[in-house]
């Protein structure tokens, strides 16, 4: 060290742990070791030293109680001491990380929502604009054919060649006409939708909200502000009453309404290092299940490698029915070895 030379140790010396812990020039790393098969994991882990599993390993292989007995009264209460807290560091980063993998998760989920929301409303306005279009086609063509029907009336009636009743008959009809195209120009009010369910929601009920393509069940009555706290898989967020379109009441005795939907599936599916006409087989029955669970988008793990797994699970996407788009994670969550795809709901 002293010399400034790169170097890589190892040691079961619990002193030698803690001054690579106080030194500034070293770190402690270790690869993890499981007890229950008595083979390694090959997970390197930075920042903390490795525990001393030898009295573990040696009573799993059979060696006898009383020389394990005589061994263990041999070390240090220390050396049991930093064990323990090894053991309790590993507990804590481990549950850190399973939080942070949710948070993810909730992250994804919530942007994936927020994803067919603006589809939604992307739709919406297309339909209104084509709806709005084909009302001012058919006005201006009722206006052209007005105009040409009083021309005519005009020119008959100044060469007085005209029958009285078809052109009372005919100002009839431009009136009638008129009518229906002054109706047409008034704002209308959106007539509200037809809730076929009971004002009073209440939790544990299973709901579906309008422009939302998940169900979701409502955690708490209808409050003071009018709105309802709803949980949509992972996602927690508060709705408008007047934005539910269904609510199926939960059962007797508290008994929740099962949710139309398939088993819980998980939001990622690993093909690494399979061949693509297996992962393929996988890849389908996967989808299937993740669209009946009601997923609204789903990871698929395929690795970068020469990119023919990437590529045929990927042409299988581009033109599945249940699949709306899909793109490559974000760099931090894997790149061009994870495709996220947008389900269809």
């Amino acid at each position: 060290m002293e010399r400034g030379c790169t170097l890589v140790a190892t040691t079961h010396h619990g002193e030698l742990k803690v001054f690579a812990h106080n030194d500034p020039r070293l770190r402690n790393a270790s690869v993890e070791f499981n007890i229950e098969t008595l083979s390694p994991t090959y997970h390197l882990t930075i920042g903390l030293p490795g525990q001393s599993n030898a009295l573990a390993i040696a009573r799993r292989l059979g060696l006898s109680d009383d020389v394990l007995q005589r061994a263990s009264d041999q070390l240090a209460p220390e050396h049991f001491e930093f064990e323990n807290l090894l053991g309790e560091i590993r507990s804590e980063r481990a549950a850190a990380t399973e939080a942070r993998h949710r948070e993810e998760l909730a992250h994804q989920e919530a942007e994936a929502l927020r994803l067919a929301l603006a589809e939604r409303r992307d739709t919406i306005e297309h339909e209104r604009t084509a709806i709005l279009a084909a009302a001012q086609r058919e006005a201006e063509d009722t206006l052209v054919r007005m105009r040409r029907e009083a021309d005519t009336l005009k020119r008959k009636a100044a060469a007085r060649d005209f029958d009285v009743r078809s052109a009372d008959d005919t100002l009839k009809q431009m009136g009638a006409d008129l009518e229906k195209l002054t109706a047409a120009a008034k704002p209308r009010r959106a007539t509200p939708a037809v809730v076929s369910f009971r004002r009073e929601v209440l939790p544990g009920d299973v709901i579906h909200v309008r422009d939302i393509p998940q169900l979701g069940e409502a955690l708490s009555p209808v409050g003071d502000d009018g709105r309802v706290e709803v949980q949509f898989g992972s996602l927690r967020m508060k709705v408008s009453v007047d934005r539910i379109d269904r609510i199926e009441q939960a059962g007797p005795s508290g008994e929740k309404v099962a949710v139309p939907t398939g088993p819980p599936v998980s939001m990622e599916l690993d093909l690494r290092g399979q061949r693509a006409e297996a992962a393929l087989e996988q890849f389908e029955t996967y989808l299937d299940g993740a669209f009946r669970a009601g997923l609204p988008f789903v990871r698929i793990i395929h690795g970068k490698g020469t990119g023919a797994l990437r590529a045929a699970i990927r042409e299988a996407l581009a033109n599945h029915p249940l699949v709306r788009r899909f793109e490559s994670a974000s760099p931090q969550d894997g790149g061009d070895g994870v495709t996220i795809a947008l389900l269809a709901g």
